[in-house]
């Protein structure tokens, strides 16, 4: 039920517009959370758009590595890994695969120790 006093609206249509209303506030809450926008460089309509277009260009782009890359890691440790690993030259899978085992410098290929 929706109480308001403007009467030139039918109760559906105020309905749908705090409906649309809660989709923004979904969206923005996504973008605190997920694309890292802890604040904001300019404070023109067009510096905040452009920085938000880029945080969403960034993060569509993590989630399409990953699909391609088929992992199943979470976005955020996937994110993490490709910083920490932003130097290196390797494919991303080698990046999710676990280490090979050290051998130590006291033995030999036939495990013999000196």
């Amino acid at each position: 039920m929706f109480l308001t006093n403007y009467f030139r609206l039918a109760a559906k249509t105020i309905a749908d517009i705090y409906k649309e209303r809660w989709q923004i506030e979904i969206f923005f809450r996504f973008i605190k959370q997920n694309l890292q926008l802890k604040a904001f460089i300019g404070n023109s309509e067009n510096a905040v758009m452009s920085q938000i277009y880029a945080a969403l260009i960034v993060y569509l782009l993590l989630c399409y590595t990953k699909f391609l890359c088929n992992l199943n890691v979470a976005l955020q440790h996937f994110l993490r890994i490709l910083q920490l690993n932003l130097f290196r030259t390797c494919s991303v899978q080698e990046l999710f695969q676990p280490p090979a085992p050290v051998i130590s410098d006291n033995q030999n290929s036939r495990g013999i120790n000196y």
